[in-house]
């Protein structure tokens, strides 16, 4: 079973630009008890200030970062089979010299079906109907436009890492109810199999009739009287 505890979601950020990646780590990297000193750093590319947003609830993120495309495949891989899967990723499209990160998607969602998606993109020819027929599906996938607002990184990742939790909760209620109705299946045929031993065994004659008066059930006790099956 996944880890999917809201307390420290685990992101993973994919791009080739080690100061987006240091600037994702710098914003959602820190420790409650160091806050008022992030919150005065100078943060390079930050647009507003964590100070300019006084009700942001903020809450720590284990972040992973990766430069190209097939390492963040490879890390998506390890964390489903540790059981500690990412919530959210967020990506650039263009990430050279390796893969694209459409083709690392449509990698990663064949691992994951469960991660949230956000695209980074500085283009304004990315189509988002053509990456989300590439990456289905539409309602796990979303865009942010480069350049980053400190803000929104923020938002984006608290808000789909609680949607991403909350999915992966109901997926486990509905798991075990069809578990524990499967179960009461597999119980009641057990029971309606004993009785038709008890039945069969019985030595008074015993049978059944449908709402039209057509014999479904004898015994043999029936059979041996009647001489018919």
């Amino acid at each position: 079973m996944t880890d999917s505890n809201p307390r420290c979601f685990r992101l993973l950020v994919v791009d080739d630009d080690r100061d987006i990646l240091e600037f994702f780590r710098q914003i959602l990297c820190y420790e409650k008890s160091n806050l008022s000193i992030h919150s005065e750093s100078d943060i390079s590319a930050v647009k507003n200030d964590f100070r300019t947003t006084p009700n942001l609830v903020l809450e720590p993120f284990d972040v992973v970062t990766c430069q190209q495309g097939d390492e963040a495949v490879d890390a998506v891989k390890n964390a489903v089979k540790e059981g500690r899967p990412f919530s959210v990723v967020f990506i650039d499209i263009r990430m050279p010299p390796g893969p694209d990160g459409i083709w690392t998607l449509e990698h990663i969602r064949t691992l994951d079906p469960n991660i949230e998606i956000v695209i980074m993109t500085g283009y304004s020819d990315a189509d988002p109907f053509s990456i989300a027929s590439r990456v289905p599906p539409i309602h796990k996938l979303l865009y942010l436009k480069k350049p980053l607002d400190m803000n929104e990184i923020h938002q984006f990742a608290s808000a789909l890492s609680m949607k991403w939790h909350t999915e992966c909760e109901l997926q486990r209620v509905n798991k075990g109810l069809e578990e524990s109705v499967e179960a009461r299946i597999q119980e009641l045929k057990e029971s309606e199999r004993h009785f038709k031993n008890f039945l069969e065994n019985l030595g008074d004659i015993a049978y059944e009739i449908d709402p039209s008066g057509n014999v479904t059930y004898t015994n043999k006790a029936a059979e041996i009287l009647t001489g018919k099956k």
